[in-house]
């Protein structure tokens, strides 16, 4: 019964690490710059736990991902871009109270 036990828990975890979704991991950057028309949003990926490098998770129209070298120019400015225009524009809720 110990080894049905054993059996049962890894199953289990195998069925809930598969459930769970998994977040980009970049382990390369992009070469090219990329037109800031095309980037919606960003995260920031820090090389420690499974990610080994770090790197600004950049959302690319339409639903891709690309991975910028946080210290390469072209990154920083498109990071100061997209906050900039994320800020200016109205959320839906402000739009709905007008």
């Amino acid at each position: 019964t110990k080894l049905a036990v054993c059996v049962s828990v890894t199953l289990l975890l195998i069925a809930l690490s598969q459930a769970t979704p998994r977040t980009p991991c970049c382990t390369n950057y992009q070469i090219k710059r990329i037109p800031l028309r095309f980037l919606t949003n960003y995260t920031i990926q820090e090389d420690t736990g499974g990610c080994r490098l770090k790197a600004i998770i950049f959302t690319v129209l339409p639903n891709n991902i690309a991975c910028g070298n946080p210290y390469e120019p072209w990154v920083i400015t498109a990071m100061k871009a997209i906050v900039s225009r994320n800020n200016r524009r109205p959320s839906k809720t402000s739009d709905a109270i007008k």
